[in-house]
């Protein structure tokens, strides 16, 4: 499986009413010789704000694992800029993709 993976860590996410802009960041991950395509945003969640995951930049640091079955994603801005590393499993939808997130304190 040809995989591929291009992200965008300035990416600001608007929230419907417009009163909220925030840099959340996103990947897109290619598959089947760029027939499919799948977004990967995992700060765009509710936990808005600079002291939470708002201003992460998901996607300034990426990397597809060797069988494209893993995207992990480096987020510089989360949680008052500790940062965090999710680690997401592609062969799942988007929208259920399993994953976890690891930062320090």
């Amino acid at each position: 499986m040809v995989v591929s993976q291009a992200c965008a860590p300035r990416y600001v996410w608007f929230s419907t009413s417009g009163s909220r802009m925030d840099p959340v960041g996103t990947c897109y991950v290619a598959k089947r010789t760029f027939t499919v395509f799948d977004e990967y945003s995992p700060c765009r969640t509710i936990n808005w704000g600079y002291h939470r995951q708002g201003y992460c930049q998901a996607g300034l640091g990426a990397h597809i694992s060797e069988d494209g079955q893993r995207l992990f994603i480096g987020a510089v801005g989360s949680w008052y800029w500790q940062g965090q590393l999710y680690s997401i499993n592609t062969t799942l939808p988007p929208d259920i993709a399993e994953g976890f997130s690891v930062y320090g304190t």
